[in-house]
């Protein structure tokens, strides 16, 4: 967002200002309040959409997001609370819960921010801290419902892949180990497994194998194949316009 940049080059004429530091303190208590008002307009925004969105189509619901939402609440209401009361009990609590809201808005989004660097203290800038640690959860939370309402349809599909079995069967050429999945069945282009090792009775073992697509997923084709318990620890790769999404698995097949 063009205004975080707006925001950061405020702060620093502020700080190497020659103006008295009373009236520089209230002029950044004026930016922060005005800055975090805007930001928390673009986020109702946004959040609205998304929510809308969530409900006419149910694909697209994150549940991780919603989870997340109530819990970035929770966290802005202590902190208002801080502010209000000028009381310094919960502050690590605050640092702890800012963390873990800021690190999950980064695995939902890829929205690139970092963890807090400082440490709230009962020194006198202590609330310019917190309200500075407030805009920096709103603006995660704005981005991250922003990526949300545009993410493109398939991706909200992506996001429930996982590799549900792997069935064996023996054919005329060999043995195949079918891998199966509800959703990735109807990603039909730009998609990869990738085996990573094959264990067999518990012991890694290497085999030749070929890859072929089928209705469910893809078959994995063996020559032939002991019995016996065999684990396939790999990747379900999808190819997007942004970046590659890799969905681990590990699966057990019997081969009798």
């Amino acid at each position: 967002m063009k205004n975080k940049t707006l925001f950061y080059s405020l702060i620093f004429i502020f700080l190497f200002s020659c103006k008295p530091e009373q009236v520089e303190i209230n002029e950044l208590n004026n930016m922060l309040n005005e800055n975090l008002k805007f930001n928390e307009r673009v986020l109702n925004i946004f959040r609205g959409q998304y929510y809308q969105l969530a409900s006419e189509k149910p694909a697209r619901k994150i549940k991780n997001l919603d989870e997340l939402d109530v819990k970035f609440d929770s966290l802005i209401s202590l902190i208002d609370n801080a502010i209000i009361t000028n009381t310094k009990n919960n502050y690590e609590k605050i640092i702890l819960l800012s963390n873990e809201v800021l690190t999950k808005t980064h695995k939902i989004a890829n929205y690139k921010t970092n963890t807090l660097s400082f440490k709230l203290d009962e020194t006198k800038d202590g609330l310019h801290k917190l309200k500075l640690l407030k805009g920096k959860l709103v603006l995660a939370m704005a981005n991250t419902f922003e990526y949300a309402c545009n993410i493109p349809c398939d991706l909200s599909i992506i996001r429930k892949v996982e590799i549900d079995s792997i069935i064996s069967k023996h054919t005329n050429q060999g043995t195949n180990l079918t891998l199966t999945s509800k959703y990735g069945q109807s990603i039909k282009e730009n998609r990869r497994i990738i085996i990573n090792k094959i264990e067999h009775n518990g012991k890694e073992k290497k085999l030749d194998y070929t890859l072929n697509k089928n209705y469910s997923m893809v078959d994995i084709e063996f020559n032939s194949l002991e019995k016996g318990t065999y684990v396939i620890d790999g990747i379900f790769r999808v190819y997007t316009k942004d970046v590659n999404i890799d969905i681990p698995f590990n699966k057990k097949a019997i081969v009798e």
